[in-house]
């Protein structure tokens, strides 16, 4: 009986210590900002905030869990361009995840796009291995082989398996622990095209918390997580050659952007003063988002720059 009782202790820790390292893809409370922009650079296609509820379903014999998104909504009318709202009213996806954390494993059922279960990404695989899975397939009908695996910094600082796959018509793809795909969550690793050429990108936060920006922006306005109080402020307004950002005393470091409205990056700062005095005078005339992001939340508007 001791030896048994051993032998299943043992069993215990060594399987324990296997789950230990591996960072869980589906959570509650985490979201992922998912969207694509055509190639004129000038509105999105398909975004949405994507979720899980943190219910299950039962297919095929598999328990998944549920996943639902809220679409983006222009705040003003026409094609879909910043600033935007998140809709109150969710939608389901159509697609359902099970995750298997002792394999490393994460599957997929998505209705519209298989009919049975899928392998959607595999966290054991060494450099050299093949993802076998008609899910997630090269644009030529080839399956993708793991070219190198490195770490990524996610915004907090903490490190994660990035896994790489090899190029395919120049382009590569990679998906990460607890992250995803390098185009989303249920979308190919590897890049691909409409008519239009669109292309994937998406963000990634933990409870209001920004964890993962590949890139990321938020052009959002009446949303609870992008609080307000204490009041950064940033005059003049419209502005040139130079702006001045005042931090409250709550806060003492931050990072400010200026971003276009195409989502590019067009200005960074870090912000360790109570008043920061910022040139501006290399960014072009016109209309921008400005972001403040400290390490509790974001602050962000439009401002002008002539």
């Amino acid at each position: 009986m001791k030896k048994i009782i051993s032998t299943f202790c043992l069993t215990f820790l060594i399987l324990n210590s296997f789950s230990q390292d591996y960072h869980r893809l589906i959570k509650v409370g985490k979201d992922w900002d998912v969207w694509s922009e055509n190639t004129l650079n000038v509105f999105l296609d398909g975004a949405a905030r994507i979720y899980f509820t943190g219910n299950d379903t039962l297919i095929d014999g598999h328990v998944y869990q549920v996943s639902r998104q809220y679409p983006y909504r222009p705040v003003n009318p026409g094609f879909l361009v910043p600033p935007f709202y998140i809709d109150t009213t969710s939608y389901p996806t159509g697609q359902f995840i099970r995750e298997d954390t002792l394999l490393k494993k994460v599957y997929i059922y998505a209705n519209e796009l298989t009919p049975h279960d899928q392998l959607l990404y595999d966290f054991s695989l060494s450099v050299g291995d093949t993802l076998h899975s008609d899910y997630a397939t090269n644009p030529d009908g080839t399956h993708i082989v793991v070219s190198s695996i490195d770490l990524v910094a996610l915004q907090t600082g903490d490190l994660r398996k990035r896994f790489n796959f090899n190029e395919t018509g120049g382009f590569y793809g990679y998906y990460v622990e607890e992250i995803g795909g390098s185009r989303g969550l249920f979308t190919s690793y590897i890049p691909f095209y409409f008519d239009n050429e669109i292309y994937g990108y998406f963000c990634i936060t933990d409870n209001n918390t920004l964890i993962y920006n590949g890139p990321c922006f938020a052009f959002f306005v009446g949303m609870d997580n992008l609080r307000t109080d204490p009041k950064i402020t940033i005059i003049p307004n419209p502005a040139s050659g130079m702006v001045n950002v005042t931090l409250p005393r709550e806060i003492s470091t931050a990072i400010f952007k200026i971003i276009n409205l195409n989502g590019k990056e067009i200005l960074r700062q870090e912000l360790d003063e109570p008043n920061n005095k910022i040139q501006i005078s290399s960014v072009y005339p016109g209309l921008y988002i400005y972001q403040i992001q400290t390490s509790q939340r974001l602050q962000q508007d439009k401002i002008i720059i002539f």
